[in-house]
């Protein structure tokens, strides 16, 4: 008994079957599925779980738009600083950190504390208004918290090279997270600390993909034969990703400053050149790469409209870095880990998740100009994380607890 996605097989009766490497893949046995466990690797449940919480996000809103009052505090609490941002990073981050410094994984117990903190954080939106707010409100700042933590310790452990830059920009996620909570808990309006939490996820998602963009691009090249570009990255890349950190750090403290602008101006320049240096394009269409590049190039936009503030709203630049570059982002992980960590291949339907979530973003960045435009964002953003969903990971998920309950 098999499914197959365009005649490659993806799962088969005697369990996941996997995928053929291509020249130079190296599979990380470390990583695959055993026993039926879907906390191994980790994104398999978090990020299954923060895709689910993606493809309903924007329902609340569009009710509001039909007429039907609903509060704000419905959808609002589980947005990028939160739920979004805490599930898609913890999935992302409790596989990836362990594979890049060769050390062992979090055990089954971690991943479930991790995963109750972070629907408690949903609970606790969702019953605001029944006495349970003050206990349950904090689950995103405990899962923030618990990243930062178990980066620093794991970072502290390897004998490798030690990315400590992710365990402090965690640690400040978590401090803006506790601000937010406390400014809405206390009735005042929280954007200062939501804006430092959206500036410290922006310096997350710019130092990962400063990391695997790179990496990927030229992977995927060498692969190809293509032996012209270049190997590694130079101080051109590093001043271009310096840039754009400190404009972030200066748009979280004065967003509408002069020096914002021309810092993000800079910035915007810069890492356009970074992208083009790459050259993404030779490696054609690939839901496991080609995700990456148009993240970067959301990002890139975000900087510009940072340049732009006080001509452009002044939400659009968390809506190009978050909502654009870190979601784009988390499906080519997610991808890549289904792949290389579990050998499960879906190009067709992650394709067209891809293509619908994309399409979501380019009518939420518009929608400013027109508004009507946010019903088509919120139904094409939903179907393609619900698309996502049930198509690609509800699949390996049940088929991993068929394979668990049948030994």
């Amino acid at each position: 008994m098999e499914w197959s996605d365009g005649g490659q097989t993806l799962f088969s009766q005697g369990g996941f079957a996997a995928v053929t490497p291509q020249a130079g893949y190296t599979r990380n046995s470390a990583f695959t599925l055993r026993d039926g466990d879907i906390t191994y690797p980790p994104s398999m449940a978090l990020l299954f779980f923060a895709f689910a919480l993606a493809s309903v996000l924007p329902l609340p809103f569009v009710i509001v738009a039909w007429g039907v009052p609903i509060p704000a505090r419905w959808w609002h609490p589980h947005e990028a600083v939160f739920g979004l941002g805490s599930g898609l990073c913890s999935g992302f981050l409790l596989t990836a950190l362990p594979h890049w410094l060769g050390t062992k994984r979090p055990g089954r117990l971690a991943v479930g504390l991790v995963l109750g903190a972070w629907c408690a954080g949903r609970a606790g939106a969702l019953t605001w208004a029944y006495g349970f707010q003050t206990a349950l409100i904090f689950g995103d700042t405990v899962v923030w918290t618990a990243l930062a933590s178990y980066a620093i310790w794991i970072t502290h452990r390897s004998s490798r090279v030690r990315p400590r830059k992710v365990a402090w920009i965690l640690a400040a996620v978590a401090v803006a997270s506790l601000k937010a909570k406390l400014d809405i808990l206390g009735d005042n309006h929280p954007a200062a600390a939501l804006r430092w939490g959206e500036a410290a996820l922006g310096l997350l998602v710019l130092v990962m993909l400063g990391r695997m963009l790179p990496s990927f691009t030229f992977e995927q090249l060498n692969k190809r034969d293509l032996s012209a570009v270049r190997r590694r990255t130079d101080s051109l890349d590093h001043f271009g990703l310096l840039t754009a950190a400190v404009c972030l750090v200066s748009w979280s403290f004065w967003p509408q400053s002069v020096p914002t602008q021309v810092l993000g101006g800079v910035a915007t320049g810069l890492n356009l050149v970074r992208l083009m240096r790459l050259r993404g394009w030779r490696c054609g269409w690939d839901p496991n790469l080609t995700p990456f590049h148009i993240a970067m190039g959301f990002f890139t936009l975000g900087l510009c409209l940072i340049a732009a503030q006080g001509i452009v709203a002044e939400a659009s630049p968390t809506h190009a870095m978050l909502a654009g570059s870190m979601t784009l982002s988390a499906i080519a992980v997610g991808a890549r880990m289904l792949e290389g960590h579990l050998g499960i291949r879906a190009h067709k339907r992650l394709s067209m998740a891809v293509a619908f979530v994309l399409a979501g973003i380019v009518l939420r960045l518009f929608s400013p100009f027109h508004p009507p435009v946010l019903i088509w964002a919120a139904g094409t953003w939903m179907t393609g994380f619900g698309f996502l969903t049930l198509a690609v990971y509800l699949p390996a998920i049940a088929r991993a607890m068929n394979l668990r309950a049948a030994r």
